[in-house]
């Protein structure tokens, strides 16, 4: 994969023409491998502040980069799908916010969804931290009026 900027600079031609000249390119949408993951990412489009990236699970390529993650676009965009592909998908993984979920539902009836390791790892410590934190709070409350008027003591 290579950079706008270097294709620009290989054809000569300015980086916002070379942005202009994706914009109008037409390609077909790819077939879809037994395993798909799906994410958000901070963009520059002028859909919004969030685009959508698909990738093969299992080779780590891009399948494609859609313009917003609302609902209503990725329910258009996984309608325009054949609907042998999307039933041959296995394996679809996302974070857990409930639009992705509703989703691969939806579209996805023969596919596992999966909650992708890093937003599970990040939702299991955040709740040992919260644990922690409360479980301190108590002790130190609680050692707190153990200790009160002892300190003399020492």
């Amino acid at each position: 994969m290579r950079s706008i900027k270097s294709v620009a600079e290989d054809a000569n031609i300015s980086v916002n023409t070379v942005a202009r000249l994706l914009d109008i390119v037409n390609y077909s949408i790819p077939s879809l491998p037994e395993c798909i993951s799906i994410d958000e990412f901070k963009g520059n489009a002028d859909t919004g502040k969030y685009q959508c990236i698909l990738v093969d699970a299992k080779k780590h390529r891009i399948l494609d980069i859609l313009p917003d993650r609302t609902q209503n676009h990725l329910s258009s965009y996984f309608r325009e799908l054949n609907r042998g592909q999307r039933n041959r998908v296995k394996f679809f993984v996302c974070d857990m916010w409930e639009p992705y979920v509703n989703l691969a539902e939806a579209y996805f009836p023969n596919a596992t969804i999966v909650i992708d390791k890093y937003h599970f790892i990040r939702y299991v410590t955040w709740a040992i931290e919260n644990v922690r934190k409360r479980l301190q709070k108590k002790c130190l409350q609680f050692c707190g009026s153990i200790t009160n008027g002892v300190e003399g003591l020492y």
